[in-house]
């Protein structure tokens, strides 16, 4: 762990789970993607955390990404998604 900047590698059973937990921010809001609320019982419980920055979805960089283009990216991730987070 290096300056409290984390990587996650998040699993679920399948595309009808949600991922648990709900996304703020982008490039167009002028605000970096955080993490606004995380979801008991999900697959993201225990390993994000309210207010934590998104870094990184996969192998793109999270700065440039618009709200949008986040979701998209998180939802093409399929049943495995890998986030860096701060």
């Amino acid at each position: 762990m290096s300056q409290g900047i984390l990587t996650l590698n998040l699993a679920r059973d399948g595309a009808s789970m949600p991922w648990g937990f709900r996304l703020q921010g982008g490039s167009d809001l002028g605000q970096p993607l955080t993490i606004q609320r995380v979801f008991l019982g999900s697959p993201s419980e225990g390993e994000l955390h309210r207010g934590d920055i998104i870094m990184r979805i996969g192998d793109r960089d999270s700065n440039r990404l618009t709200h949008q283009e986040a979701h998209d990216v998180i939802v093409r991730s399929g049943n495995n998604l890998k986030l860096v987070v701060k």
